[in-house]
């Protein structure tokens, strides 16, 4: 977007269509989340009896999630960092 100097874009669906417009601030304050309110963000999706045995630790944005045993549980715990806002990558082993 900075390089275009585009201020904002379309964000279109599948077909094509316009569902709505994401802007540089948009993209800016989410990058730009404190580790520590990502973290927190991060436990309350993660705040289930499933994920009890989890350690989370958060870092300019990448997310170590560590603890799970097997490979159906750490894509259990993979998927849910992915949706919380600031998260720059996930890693979990």
């Amino acid at each position: 977007m900075a390089r275009g100097r585009f201020k904002s874009l379309p964000v279109v669906d599948d077909e094509e269509r316009v569902v709505g417009v994401i802007s540089r601030s948009d993209v800016i304050r989410t990058r730009a989340r404190v580790d520590l309110d990502v973290a927190h963000d991060l436990a309350a999706v993660l705040d289930d009896p499933g994920h009890r045995d989890l350690h989370v630790e958060v870092h300019e944005g990448v997310v170590r999630i560590t603890g799970p045993d097997s490979v159906l549980d750490r894509s259990t715990a993979e998927l849910p960092g992915n949706t919380v806002a600031g998260v720059v990558e996930v890693q979990v082993s």
